[in-house]
């Protein structure tokens, strides 16, 4: 009951924030009040699915962002080894579009919910955990379906193993239509010879592509 309760109310509140949780508080015709505590609980595999991306060749800025109260967010934080400058925490929708455009180029949003939505779609590429929201589904360049946090892991190292398959097609193909085609401008290669040259560089393009079917090679 709310009578000469409000000091007790508002202390037990207080302690529930700042030991991380999510507070909801429910009025009952006037006289009564529900107090709802909420904490987030690590996903099994966020620990190791950090420290594979921390591991990963190239040098990744990985952040916390999120509309959580502060306490919470640094109670996970520090579950998941996150520096204090790197975990941003209270943030409304907009400013996390605001905080993203400002680290783009080349920036990956995560997120699952609805707020997420519009920093997903002003990140770089935005991936979305899961299909729970229809909105963030909408906003994103992926999404993984599995809501497991190592896919993101494989996501990325695939994206990296892409863009050096592609690269060697690119300067293959190029490399082998200049060799082909200046001894047939000087009529040194027969025409047939060199579109064989051209389409056998075409078949070798495509067999180099299929290679990322494989994940060994990311």
């Amino acid at each position: 009951e709310l009578k000469g309760q409000t000091k007790r109310i508002g202390d037990a509140v207080s302690r529930a924030v700042e030991n991380g949780e999510s507070v909801s508080c429910l009025l009952i015709e006037d006289d009564m009040l529900a107090v709802f505590r909420f904490s987030d609980v690590l996903r099994p595999e966020a620990v190791r699915s950090l420290a594979d991306l921390r591991r990963h060749k190239k040098r990744r800025r990985l952040s916390i962002v999120t509309g959580d109260n502060k306490h919470s967010a640094k109670r996970v934080a520090s579950a998941l080894e996150f520096p204090a400058e790197e975990v941003f925490s209270e943030m409304r929708p907009e400013e996390k579009v605001n905080l993203i455009s400002h680290w783009r180029p080349g920036m990956v949003m995560v997120g699952d919910s609805t707020n997420d939505a519009p920093a997903l779609a002003a990140a770089t590429t935005g991936v979305s955990m899961g299909l729970s929201s229809a909105t963030t589904v909408f906003a994103s360049d992926v999404i993984l379906a599995r809501e497991d946090l190592r896919d993101l892991d494989w996501l990325l190292r695939k994206a990296t193993a892409t863009e050096a398959i592609a690269l060697q097609n690119v300067t293959f193909g190029l490399a082998l239509m200049v060799l082909a085609a200046t001894p047939a401008v000087a009529g040194i290669l027969p025409l047939w010879m060199t579109v064989l040259f051209h389409e056998g560089s075409t078949v070798l393009v495509g067999l180099n592509g299929l290679r990322l079917l494989s994940d060994r090679l990311s």
